[in-house]
């Protein structure tokens, strides 16, 4: 059975840990996490962080943050993170994360959420679980070497 919780300072440390899984298995995988700077993320008073529990692991997380587009003073959420462990992916917990980072930010007071996807390869099905959730691909990213 899989439980969604708000994530509190005492979960920090699995937090945590979900992040460098995350980021080890990114293309950002050479920009090790900070334990400071996520400290500092997740004391902004605009973010929030859920995590997921089967039974009881914790096998993954979403984050976002309230801000503005650089270009203007419009508030939207912004995913900071979303990550299911890979041998968990596959289950309703990535639903159900992406409900919650919704239900919160409805309740912030913004009208617009955007998700990203630098994570693990499988663009393709990351773009069918996002559309099949009511979203419209906007952009991608990319990354160079210098």
């Amino acid at each position: 059975m899989s439980q969604i919780i708000r994530a509190k300072q005492e979960h920090f440390d699995t937090l945590f840990g979900l992040i460098e899984s995350m980021v080890e298995e990114s293309v950002f995988s050479y920009a090790k996490p900070s334990k400071a700077k996520i400290q500092r993320l997740f004391n902004y008073s605009r973010g929030a962080a859920f995590l997921a529990y089967r039974d009881d692991v914790c096998i993954g997380f979403v984050g976002a943050v309230i801000d503005q587009f650089f270009f203007s003073e419009y508030e939207r959420a912004t995913d900071v993170g979303f990550y299911i462990l890979p041998e968990y992916r596959g289950g309703r917990e990535a639903f159900k994360l992406l409900r919650a980072i919704e239900d919160w930010a409805r309740e912030q007071g913004v009208t617009k959420m955007f998700m990203g996807h630098s994570v693990g390869g499988k663009i393709e099905e990351m773009k069918k679980f996002y559309v099949h959730n009511g979203y419209k691909i906007g952009g991608f990213n990319s990354m160079k070497n210098l």
